[in-house]
């Protein structure tokens, strides 16, 4: 096969940063996308109604003055002591989630919620909300690569807490949690990302240590890899595509101490083409990218396509200021 045209996807978990950063990330990462759903883990947090709707306005300021369609879906930053209104006024405001960001587990986490009873009331409230939780799922305390193993038990709290609570697990990295995935109610789902299903730790480290791969959750084992491809091609409707796109300035990428994020906006389709074909699975990509995360959601899909060609194309070293996922490297697939 040397053309794939599928529905317009969606990236249900992309970072687009603040400033003058905003614009190049927002336009690389909506363009030949329906819809995206960003992150609030900012400076400061996306904690309140008015802060939410701001972040918004700005976004969708950019897509038209570069005449984007793309939908943009909010989520807002649950920290201790915020409150019900304030959970109630970031849902009337638009939010298609709250985000769990355990203490000091990513970026921008040091206010976020030491266990689940920090945030009890405001779980509480976007239970009764129906709202929908999304989780980074690690334990700050843990060792990296057990960091996502250990925080299971942390959603088995809450899900047995919270029964009617709607939960996304935000950049799945290991077979286990795969499988706890598979096992739990249908109320909870995951996203799984273009890096971890392209890589491996030893792309993180063979031949010297890649930054642009640094990320949280860390890349994981050939296992972990195979199992999240087994599951990103299986049509189970509780997997579906959040590429966690992160970019960082190319300069802070390459200092000390390195941040954690992945900017992958400029290649995530060329990746999950180049994985879904490896695996005989093109046929699949279409579901994982475009239908399983609006049917979860519950957003309706428009009848728009975009079309990718086998096209060999070379990744710069540098993107919209950022280091990019797979730089130097020649990727098959590409939009036309």
């Amino acid at each position: 096969m040397t053309e794939l045209t599928i529905k317009q996807p969606s990236d249900f978990h992309v970072h687009l940063r603040q400033g003058d950063e905003l614009e190049a990330y927002t336009v690389q990462t909506a363009k030949h996308f329906e819809n995206i759903l960003v992150m609030p883990n900012t400076k400061p947090p996306i904690t309140t109604a008015e802060r939410l709707t701001a972040y918004h306005n700005a976004i969708q300021a950019i897509l038209v003055k570069h005449a984007i369609d793309c939908r943009i879906f909010m989520a807002f930053k649950l920290v201790p002591g915020m409150g019900e209104r304030a959970v109630l006024d970031c849902i009337r405001a638009g939010a298609l989630i709250g985000k769990y960001y355990p203490s000091g587990s990513t970026t921008n986490a040091e206010d976020g919620p030491t266990h689940p009873s920090d945030i009890k009331e405001e779980l509480r409230t976007l239970e009764q909300a129906q709202g929908i939780l999304s989780i980074h799922a690690e334990s700050p305390t843990s060792p990296e690569f057990l960091k996502e193993r250990d925080f299971l038990s942390t959603i088995e709290y809450i899900l047995e807490r919270y029964p009617k609570l709607r939960i996304v697990i935000e950049h799945l990295s290991t077979a286990g949690t795969v499988d706890a995935v598979l096992g739990w109610p249908d109320r909870v789902a995951g996203t799984i990302t273009a890096h971890h299903l392209r890589y491996t730790v030893d792309d993180l480290l063979t031949d010297g240590i890649d930054s642009s791969l640094y990320c949280k959750p860390i890349l994981k084992t050939e296992h972990d890899r195979k199992a999240l491809i087994s599951a990103a091609i299986s049509g189970n409707p509780k997997f579906f595509f959040g590429s966690d796109s992160a970019p960082h300035p190319f300069e802070k990428k390459h200092i000390f101490p390195v941040p954690a994020g992945a900017y992958t906006a400029p290649v995530r389709l060329s990746l999950l083409a180049e994985v879904f074909e490896e695996n005989d699975a093109l046929h699949m990509l279409e579901y994982f990218t475009s239908t399983a995360g609006t049917a979860w959601y519950g957003i309706s899909s428009s009848n728009s396509y975009i079309t990718l060609i086998k096209k060999p194309w070379k990744v710069p070293d540098c993107i919209d200021g950022a280091f990019p996922v797979a730089h130097g490297r020649t990727l098959q697939w590409q939009i036309v």
